[in-house]
């Protein structure tokens, strides 16, 4: 099911060094500005997403922090899909020696994420479990250093937090749903 959609994600490679900032009625991806309310290619923008996060190769580990579980479903299988391995949590209610520490997909299952170990991660701003946030854990993977990470927020000013606390790009959720023919 996912290899046609996967088919159309990966053309050419793109720098890692680009930032993808998304508001209500555009997107900038480094010099290029997308205008108007549905961005002419959805897949193109996922594509350049994927890419800065350097998902086109296999086998990273990948960490997602996302409260609305379609969306944590479909990203989990799409990096299982791409050969990678997926630590999904519905959120991150406390970190302790590097580890955070969250509720998995499993109900009543608390799931765990190594800090030094996460590659690439995708983090929702707003969850409802714990005191911690997009932010908060963005700063806590930078701080690591080793990972790329990728905001994914409903909120354009919550976007630009995770940004400005480290975040490798940014994407509105909703255009990331579109992309992924969640809408």
């Amino acid at each position: 099911m996912l290899r046609p959609l996967l088919a159309l994600l990966f053309g050419s490679v793109l720098s890692t060094s680009c930032v993808l900032i998304v508001s209500r009625r555009q997107c900038s991806l480094g010099s290029r500005t997308f205008s108007g309310p549905s961005f002419p290619v959805h897949q193109g923008v996922l594509r350049e997403l994927f890419q800065t996060g350097g998902l086109d190769r296999p086998g990273l580990r990948v960490l997602i922090v996302e409260d609305y579980v379609p969306l944590l479903v479909r990203l989990t299988e799409m990096m299982e899909e791409l050969g990678h391995h997926p630590t999904s949590l519905l959120g991150v209610s406390r970190i302790e020696n590097g580890v955070l520490y969250g509720p998995s997909m499993t109900e009543g299952v608390e799931g765990t994420a190594k800090v030094a170990e996460v590659e690439v991660a995708f983090l929702d701003h707003y969850f409802l479990s714990g005191q911690h946030n997009g932010q908060t854990i963005t700063a806590v993977l930078r701080a690591a250093g080793n990972a790329t990470i990728l905001g994914m927020s409903s909120d354009a000013s919550a976007n630009a937090a995770m940004v400005k606390a480290g975040a490798t790009a940014s994407v509105r959720k909703a255009l990331l749903m579109r992309a992924l023919g969640m809408s």
